[in-house]
């Protein structure tokens, strides 16, 4: 018999012994996999924050800041102004760039509208953040009339949504992000005019302060130029501005992750350890047991090389099979719910694209397919060591 089929035929001859150390390795496998891919998806959602926030500094409203945050990174949606005339002189700040206006316009949940979203519009002629990475869903972006929406809004490319009963068409549907895009409605300045129009005519509308007015401006600091001097220097000079610096708000969520990731990565290393530990204390124990089986098949003519690999097949092939069905039970169980995941988690979740899914996964599984040959190895030696009288006596 060659020695695949003599380890088969142990495991299965030791089938709750067997069961037993492949539910360890599959536990391990389930909770590896699952922690690293956990971590992987908070660093894409943090990612895909900082590649979307690509201006260098934000003015908006005095006390705007949380509405702000919680529409970019949550989806919350909120309505705010800064006035025409404020909007020009901060365009033309001293070492600003370029500047883009945008307006956020929440819509009502009513049956005016289809759902409550925060409508967040840009100035083509100017905008250099929105616009390249719309450009993926929609290369002109939308025409007047048109929208495009976050990838969680239930509707497709061709269809119309509802918003303060009238009808746009939908341009494009954005990539998942991980940030409140995912729940907003994006438009040109035209149609968000046409919008807001409608939008002032209900009860409880923030109106409009004047036709150039803006909720946000998008600014690129000129280079060489102090990120946060130029942010208190904005701020001493308009009291009724505003200023934050969207790499603040990655470096916040940065810090936050990478503790966050350190300790998990220290917990799935200490599991990883202790499922070795455990599992070499009982393929010792096994051995104790097994004296006799192996003299005999010394005292027949088999290798101390031969017994050695029908050990290491035989741990080989549980790893295999519990590191199997551990990754096997994480897809059935876990990634089906991912939406329910991330809504628990926030903005800062994202899951991988699939390949890098499938990398994670398949690394994970060569991870903990190779606890069992490793923690089997001090038995291995023990067996290479033993002369065949001294096994079958039972003295080692």
């Amino acid at each position: 018999m060659s020695i695949l089929a003599i380890a088969r035929n142990n495991l299965l001859h030791r089938r709750f012994h067997s069961l037993c150390l492949a539910v360890l390795i599959a536990l391990t496998a389930f909770v590896i996999a699952g922690g690293t891919l956990f971590g992987s998806s908070l660093r894409n959602g943090v990612r895909s924050t900082s590649d979307r926030l690509g201006a260098d500094a934000m003015f908006l409203p005095p006390g705007a800041e949380k509405e702000l945050e919680g529409a970019l990174l949550e989806g919350k949606p909120s309505t705010f102004y800064l006035p025409g005339d404020t909007v020009r002189q901060l365009s033309e700040a001293k070492n600003v760039k370029r500047a883009s206006p945008q307006l956020y316009v929440a819509t009502f949940d009513s049956s005016h509208c289809a759902s409550l979203v925060q409508i967040i519009s840009y100035d083509p002629k100017t905008d250099f953040v929105v616009a390249p990475w719309l450009a993926d869903s929609v290369p002109d972006g939308p025409k007047t009339g048109e929208i495009i929406i976050g990838n969680s809004i239930q509707l497709e490319k061709g269809e119309e949504m509802l918003l303060f009963d009238m009808r746009y068409k939908v341009a494009g549907k954005l990539e998942k992000t991980g940030m409140g895009f995912d729940v907003s409605v994006f438009a040109g300045m035209e149609t968000a005019h046409k919008l807001i129009e409608r939008y002032e005519k209900y009860i409880g509308a923030i109106p409009m302060p004047d036709k150039d007015a803006a909720s946000v401006i998008v600014v690129e600091i000129e280079k060489g130029i102090d990120h946060e001097s130029f942010a208190r220097d904005i701020r001493i000079e308009y009291r009724s501005v505003s200023v934050i610096l969207p790499q603040a708000i990655i470096g916040n969520m940065v810090k936050h992750l990478d503790l966050t990731i350190a300790v998990l990565t220290g917990l799935l290393v200490v599991i990883w350890l202790l499922s070795a530990f455990m599992l070499a204390i009982v393929f010792t124990v096994a051995m104790h047991e097994r004296k006799r089986e192996f003299g005999v098949f010394r005292a027949f003519g088999a290798t101390r090389g031969k017994l050695v690999s029908i050990l290491m097949t035989e741990s080989a092939l549980l790893s295999i099979a519990g590191s199997g069905a551990g990754i096997l039970l994480l897809c059935i169980t876990v990634l089906p719910f991912n939406a329910f995941i991330e809504s628990l988690v926030g903005s800062e979740y994202l899951l991988p694209s699939a390949a890098v899914t499938t990398l994670i996964l398949g690394g994970c599984f060569l991870l903990c397919a190779s606890v069992g040959p490793i923690a089997a190895v001090v038995s291995a030696m023990r067996i290479g060591r033993a002369e065949t009288s001294l096994i079958i006596r039972e003295d080692i």
